[in-house]
Parts: structure tokens; sequence; C-alpha cells
């Protein structure tokens, strides 16, 4: 089965891919106004490397003309709705993390000679070692068409909410149409999602990078379409997500050795060569500019001993209970059913091992470092579940479109399996 939603991970690709020319750019002290028509001649390129690589050609998995035109209308339909649910939490500068910090790390990425201010001590307060993905994108179109207004960050952090569901969407249609339209009500329906999405902060975004990595890795390990192109997508996007945030290091961690198997065969190679771009402007950064991080400031060998702190482990467990039921009610359930589904169906999902571990890897951080763990816990634990949660969906409807398939009064039926529902 080929990748359905290879045209919006393009977008997602080169979404990237301007962030990271521009931050060349400035080390560079290059005019930036050349980021964009570069970035459109490589669109370009990869628009014909596409074509050639024969995605557009009839697969043996496609329907019918018709049931394709008719997912494309339903996803429209279905964007108009979740763009029409999102406007209410939509704020002209977005909420604290966007304004404070990512929004301002963009205005001073608008020029070249005075971008590295932002690294003063004084600016410890807005993460100044964040990575550049979001800013250095915002910047990038601020300068190219020298209006600095708000419209830019909106239109980033709706392309994020809406490009989730989308690629989750139609990754699924061919699987299954039902589960596909379920997935998406949920992201319309799920009030934290939308405002964390419209907030305009970076963890939507991450989410969005997960999820584009596991798509392309779920493909290359099936060896389906364009083998080339899928390996350099997986490695692209899974280097984008160490630029989006710090945090990515702990989903990528349990991708390397979840997916080593396919991602380190010789025939596979081209995803080495997609990490190289965003992991290049990701060590510039690090190495030469970005001060030291908040683990590495508060890293100490007594953090060890919290492990055996019990009480810890009580307000972090009370903290995600409370959270549970008010921003993530079916989460838990959902997790239940997924469990339920795989010993049915008798496999591993890989993709929901990766998420499982990166799980365990977030909440040990609260437990490790000894740092205000209610502040902690209030500030950030709702958006990393979030993050998580984003790849989960997909995970949770593919395990259930793959459980229809196994029932033969469904998948035999001419209205529903035969017709791709």
């Amino acid at each position: 089965m080929r990748l359905k939603s290879l045209p919006i991970l393009l977008l997602c690709l080169h979404f990237c891919l301007i962030s990271t020319l521009y931050f060349f750019a400035l080390c560079l002290h290059i005019d930036g106004r050349w980021v964009l028509p570069a970035d459109l001649a490589l669109l370009l390129a990869s628009l014909v490397l596409v074509y050639r690589s024969g995605y557009f050609k009839p697969s043996p998995e496609r329907t019918t003309p018709l049931w394709d035109y008719a997912d494309l209308i339903l996803w429209l339909v279905l964007s108009l709705l979740l763009w029409n649910k999102a406007q209410p939490f939509a704020l002209v500068h977005g909420q604290w993390d966007a304004w404070a910090m990512w929004n301002t790390h963009a205005r001073f990425l608008t020029s070249s000679d005075t971008w590295t201010l932002m690294l003063d001590p004084a600016m410890f307060w807005n993460s100044p070692d964040y990575p550049l993905n979001l800013p250095a994108f915002i910047a990038a179109i601020w300068v190219h068409t020298a209006h600095f207004d708000a419209t830019v960050p909106y239109l980033a952090a709706l392309f994020a909410t809406i490009a989730i569901p989308a690629i989750v969407y139609f990754e699924l249609s061919g699987r299954s149409r039902l589960m596909a339209l379920l997935a998406f009500i949920v992201f319309i329906q799920h009030r934290a999602f939308l405002q964390c999405g419209m907030a305009q902060y970076a963890d939507v975004l991450l989410g969005l990078f997960y999820l584009c990595s596991l798509v392309c890795i779920e493909q290359l390990q099936q060896q389906a379409g364009p083998v080339k192109i899928t390996a350099f997508l997986s490695g692209f996007f899974l280097a984008t997500v160490l630029w989006t945030k710090n945090e990515g290091w702990l989903f990528v961690i349990p991708v390397l050795l979840v997916f080593a198997p396919t991602l380190l065969q010789r025939k596979n190679r081209l995803v080495f060569a997609g990490m190289a771009i965003p992991l290049a402007a990701l060590l510039v950064f690090k190495l030469f500019f970005a001060p030291r991080n908040f683990g590495a400031t508060h890293f100490t060998l007594a953090n060890f001993l919290n492990f055996f702190d019990g009480a810890r482990y009580r307000i972090i467990f009370d903290f995600s209970n409370r959270l549970a039921r008010e921003q993530f009610a079916l989460l838990p359930y959902a997790l239940v059913v997924q469990v339920a589904l795989m010993l049915l169906l008798r496999r591993l999902d890989r993709s929901m091992l990766v998420v499982f571990l990166a799980f365990l890897l977030y909440m040990s951080l609260f437990v490790f470092f000894d740092f205000s763990l209610e502040w902690q816990l209030a500030t950030s634990l709702d958006r990393l579940w979030m993050q998580l949660e984003i790849p989960f969906v997909y995970i949770f409807f593919k395990t259930a479109a793959t459980g229809l398939q196994k029932i033969p009064a469904w998948n035999n039926n001419k209205w529903l399996g035969k017709s791709g529902w």
C-alpha cells in the first residue's frame, strides 16, 4: 500500500526545509529573501521525482476514481469543519509560549546581524536553547513578505492542526474509510487538541512530525511504494523531530531501537541522507550558538535518588489521573481497547511500542529532575501527552481497521469491505 498522504508529507518536508535553509542563511549572513524561491524550486523538483517514481499511476489497492474523488471531497468538508471548530481557540498572538518564546525567537531571527542577541543570558526565561524549526520558518516568511504581523504564526499553527488529521485520514482510507472518518471526527471533537494547536505552540507541530516519521517508517518496513523516497522521508522527519523541540530525543531514541532492523538495512541507506539537512542545522545551532539547556544545568548524580522517592510517583499519578479526566477522558479506554485488539490479532504494533517507550521516558523526566515537580506537571504534562496522542490516534484506528479486515462478514460485504469501508 502506497503513501496516500504523500502530497501532504511533502508540504511538511518543505516546512522544515524552509526553516533550515533560512537558518543557514542567517549563519552565513546571506539575504534570507532567497530562501522561498529556492524552496519553491526544490518543491517542483521533488514533485518531478515523485511523478517519475510512479506515484500517480494506478496502484493495485486503488479502488475507483469515483471513490478517490469522494475521499478528497469528504476530506475538504471535514477540514472546513475542523477549521470552524478551531477558530474560537485562535488568539492574535497565541498563548504564553507563543508570544513569549516562539514568536519572540522569530522576531530575533529576522536579522542576521542581531539574531544572536536572543541567546544572551538575560533571555534565559524564554528558553533560547530550543531548536529553531518553528521560529525560523515564521521569520523566513516575514523576511520574504516584509510584513511582520501575526498572520504567519497563525497560519503555521493552522497548517499543523489541519495536516495531522489529513495525514491520518488519507493513510487510513486505504484500509477502512469508516476508521478514517472516525479518526478525523476524534480530532474535530477533541477540545484539547484544537486549543493546543491554535495556541501557536510547537507541541502539535512536534506531534505532526512524530506522525510523519511513523507513517513513513511503517511504509519503509513494508517496502511499499517508492522505497527510495520513503527512506529519505523517514530519515528527514526523524531529524526534523530533533530540530523542532528538545524533547524530540525521547521519541527518536525508541524509534531507532524498535525500527533498527528496518532503518539499518543497506537498501534503506537513504534514511541517513534524509537526516543530513535538519541534523546539520541542529548541530550547528547546538554546538556553536545555543546555551546549555534545562536538563544539562539541572543534571546531578543525586537526581537518580529520586527514582526511589515514592512521594514523587504519588504526585505524578494524582496529577495524571486528574489530567486524564479533564482533557483526555477517552484515552484510558482507548488504551485498553488497543491492547485487546493487539492480543486478538496476535501482533505487537511496533509504532505502539515506540509511543509507549516514549511515554515512559517522558514520565521518567518528571521523576528524575528535582525542580518544582508540581510546576513542571502543571505547565507541560498536558502538552507532552498531546504530542504522543497524535500518533496514537493513527495507531489505534489503524489497528481497528486491521481488525475489521479479519472479519469475513465485513470484509466480503459488497457495500462495506469490498468498497473500502
